[in-house]
């Protein structure tokens, strides 16, 4: 090779390329471009599939926290209805503790007046 065209090459590589290297780097470039669009594609299926499995699982999730709000609603309304009868319960028995005592007075009474 004569000096001149080495110290060309050395220069500016990059500067004037040959029809071939122009053909194989655009082929490169094309398949390059080409495996970069299909990464994208299966990178968004793959995200489009985790975001359809995600709204799967919202869904899901919201109709899990619906039946557990109405069971609650109705364990609170439960829970309202026997602590009233808990409280018309404690009012029976108080009631009947004093009829009991007034009775058991007047049996105490009679019992004493008849020795």
């Amino acid at each position: 090779m004569p000096p001149g065209i080495v110290h060309n090459l050395i220069q500016s590589p990059m500067s004037e390329a040959s029809p071939v290297q122009t053909l194989g780097s655009s082929a490169t470039g094309e398949m390059a471009s080409s495996a970069l669009n299909r990464g994208k594609d299966d990178g968004n299926k793959k995200l489009e599939e985790e975001n359809n499995q995600l709204i799967k699982e919202i869904k899901e999730l919201k109709v899990e926290l619906k039946k557990t709000t109405e069971a609650l609603e109705k364990s609170k309304i439960e829970m309202a209805s026997i602590k009233k009868q808990y409280d018309g319960l404690t009012r029976e028995y108080d009631r009947l503790l004093q009829e009991h005592d007034k009775m058991q007075s007047l049996v105490d009474t009679t019992d004493k007046k008849s020795n």
